[in-house]
């Protein structure tokens, strides 16, 4: 849920309609105000006279707190989220408990755009579940990558549900419009997946010395690079050599730490984060 810290200067100039409070291009659905023994007089008259127009005011107490300058209801912090969403406050619905979901949405009025940002901010887990987006009532998804500055569009967009999957420190963006925009068409492709025996060439440069790179060591058995070099800080390379490809075909980064870009020929592939797979092209050797 999306909330805003309002400080009582601020909260004096606004003005409510209805059920919905109005201030500087801004508007609340609801308003908790922690309890106090005693306000001053203006925010209490403030208070009083919105809650009596019909807009919701709450106040947060504690149950230690018998005696105070009670005039709205008074609930306790527990009860605030849930409040919150029967005022309809909340923009997103997720199918499971994610404690590392991280959301942020911006709405472009101009274009008639809601664009939401997703974080998995967990550094160990992946995430997988359905998200159920409120107050929408735009008809094409699409999934923005600032990396490759493509846009695709999410076919299985149907009610305001569309299924999110984020690897440990993704971050996805998705556009919904009302307009249909040039795209990619994201389609489910089925990878048989090849497993061979390849040899890399580690090699690493330290933040403080970029261009300056040394050979670590030849191995088939990869491990956390920190075994290698445990106080190590910087760019790491993996250098293998693949036989001719005569199709495009997909290399899964793994966990790999921050981000990955993948070079074939000396010619960047793509960037990615986390266990993201990187497309490289047909011809590459």
């Amino acid at each position: 849920m999306d909330y805003d810290v309002v400080p009582m200067e601020k909260l004096l100039s606004m003005e409510w309609k209805g059920a919905m409070l109005y201030g500087e291009g801004v508007s609340y659905r609801c308003l908790f105000v922690p309890a106090a023994q005693k306000y001053p007089e203006a925010l209490r008259n403030w208070l009083k006279a919105a809650e009596e127009s019909g807009f919701p005011v709450y106040q947060v107490t504690s149950d230690e707190m018998k005696e105070g300058d009670f005039f709205a209801s008074a609930i306790t912090l527990d009860k605030v989220a849930g409040i919150a969403k029967y005022h309809g406050c909340n923009d997103i619905e997720t199918a499971d408990k994610i404690p590392y979901l991280r959301y942020y949405h911006y709405i472009h009025d101009t274009e008639n755009l809601g664009i939401h940002m997703f974080f998995n901010e967990s550094t160990l887990h992946a995430l997988n579940t359905a998200i159920e987006l409120h107050k929408n009532e735009n008809t094409h998804m699409y999934v923005y990558d600032p990396y490759e500055n493509r846009l695709t569009e999410r076919s299985d967009w149907k009610d305001g549900k569309i299924f999110l999957n984020l690897e440990p420190a993704e971050t996805v963006y998705l556009i919904e419009s009302d307009r249909r925009y040039q795209s990619d068409a994201m389609e489910n492709i089925v990878l048989q997946e090849e497993k061979g025996e390849f040899e890399f060439e580690i090699s690493a440069a330290s933040y403080q010395s970029p261009d300056k790179t040394k050979y670590i060591d030849n191995t088939s058995r990869l491990k956390d690079f920190f075994k290698w070099r445990p106080d190590f800080a910087g760019y790491i390379y993996y250098k293998t050599w693949l036989g001719r490809q005569e199709k495009q075909c997909v290399l899964n980064l793994g966990k790999a730490y921050e981000a990955a870009e993948v070079l074939v020929n000396g010619k960047s592939a793509g960037v990615r984060r986390k266990a993201l797979s990187v497309l490289l092209p047909g011809c590459s050797a």
